[in-house]
């Protein structure tokens, strides 16, 4: 195990992740072997003082990020024990002290036979993911807490990933409907995803199974197809949450009722809004129809 000594990572005002220029190639998929760090990771170009600090460490074949306070052992034991692939793999942990009464999830991305090498080169989801979860939170939003993420490589080759949150112990928005069976639940969805969107930011997977409902407001979950808002991105993230909703409910007054508040959400009129209905519509009816063909 080698412990990486001080290197600053974050982002430049215009969004893009510095690393490169002072020996870090993550997007050539590998890193420079005389580059270490140790370091506050925030998404400003003025990392917060309340940001946390993470370790750069070594183990094995695994690059990994992870919380200072966290014992190295405990991450060590925790990457002896995932899940082979090829598919994508979940592990609950107990976490060690100052954390031991609580537990965390483990998040496992496999090497896939589909994987070909111009996709190995690059960084792969657990890194998406764990930057994701840093913009988020850099701007105040509610996701979950982020204890440690890296990636297996051979020879500059992606093998695997993983991230490590500590576990929210609630049910997501979706869940929580199939118990109660109130529409209102996904309220807090579409607000979170509005106050999203005005932080320009989109989630990219905005179904209503990736926000927790945590009492009044959704804790946001699952951001590894991230990326800043743009018109596309801000109107796949509504069909999405839209058609998830219509999905449950079955139901489109629903969607009709979220865009409303949305709309009230960021004060602006959302545009073509009867196609958007009718594109969250079709979503449901695709959903509906791979589920039951799973089934």
């Amino acid at each position: 195990m080698v412990i990486d000594p001080e290197l600053s990572v974050g982002t430049d005002r215009a969004g893009r992740h510095l690393g490169a220029a002072d020996g870090l190639t993550e997007n050539a998929g590998h890193w420079s072997s005389d580059v270490r760090r140790r370091e506050s990771l925030s998404l400003s170009s003025t990392p917060s003082p309340t940001a946390p600090v993470f370790m750069r460490i070594r183990l094995n074949h695994f690059r990994v990020w992870a919380e200072a306070t966290l014992e190295l052992s405990w991450v060590e034991s925790v990457l002896q024990r995932l899940p082979p692939g090829p598919q994508r793999g979940y592990l609950n942990v107990p976490l060690p002290a100052p954390w031991s009464l609580r537990e965390a999830v483990v998040k496992v991305y496999n090497r896939r036979p589909k994987h070909k090498l111009l996709r190995r080169l690059r960084p792969g989801k657990a890194i998406r993911e764990a930057r994701g979860l840093q913009a988020f939170a850099e701007r105040g939003l509610p996701v979950t807490r982020l204890l440690a993420w890296g990636e297996e490589r051979t020879f500059g080759l992606w093998q695997r990933g993983f991230i490590i949150t500590e576990r929210v112990r609630c049910a997501t928005i979706s869940d929580t409907y199939g118990q109660r069976h109130e529409s209102e639940v996904f309220d807090a969805g579409i607000e979170q995803l509005a106050a999203v969107h005005r932080a320009g930011l989109a989630h990219g997977d905005a179904r209503a199974c990736n926000f927790f409902a945590a009492g009044q407001e959704a804790v946001i979950l699952d951001v590894e197809a991230w990326s800043r808002s743009t018109p596309k991105t801000r109107r796949n993230d509504l069909i999405r949450y839209l058609g998830s909703a219509v999905y449950a409910t079955g139901d489109l007054h629903v969607a009709v009722t979220l865009a409303d508040r949305y709309q009230r959400c960021t004060g602006n009129a959302l545009a073509d809004r009867a196609k958007l209905l009718e594109q969250a519509a079709h979503y449901a009816r695709k959903e509906k129809v791979m589920q039951e063909a799973g089934a």
